[in-house]
């Protein structure tokens, strides 16, 4: 007898187009070195710490100004922990980067807001963000 072999399927949530530039200033509030945005997993996904059915970002960081020694962090927040780190990167120049990371699916929660959250944490220049999106692994 053979398995039945069950289709995968991919969801996405399309989290950020257009480029957001960190650090920025705003009048009011001064210096902001990040940004957050926020996603609602859907029930039917597969949230797994390894293997094939981890949840999985992709974005873009475009670094511009001179950056030199720019640290971008990468964060998640389920709503009841504190930010964990997924990704750290270190940019230099001008050269921009997709990057796709996997990611402990115990970080984030079904049926909840979680937010994705691009932090600044040292260096010269600035980093363009953008084409942030969150991918998942549906159940059968």
């Amino acid at each position: 007898m053979e398995d039945k072999i069950m289709p995968f399927v991919a969801r996405y949530h399309a989290l950020k187009d257009f480029p957001e530039t960190l650090p920025r200033i705003d009048k009011e509030k001064g210096l902001i070195n990040e940004a957050a945005y926020d996603f609602d997993p859907p029930n039917d996904i597969v949230l797994e710490d390894s293997g094939p059915n981890m949840p999985y970002l992709s974005f873009r960081l475009d670094p511009s100004n001179d950056a030199n020694g720019l640290k971008v962090e990468v964060l998640v927040k389920n709503g009841t922990t504190f930010d964990e780190q997924i990704f750290s990167i270190t940019l230099s120049g001008t050269v921009s980067r997709t990057i796709n990371e996997l990611f402990p699916g115990s970080l984030i929660r079904k049926g909840q807001v979680n937010k994705i959250k691009f932090k600044v944490t040292g260096g010269i220049g600035t980093v363009d963000v953008s084409d942030v999106i969150m991918w998942f692994i549906r159940s059968g």
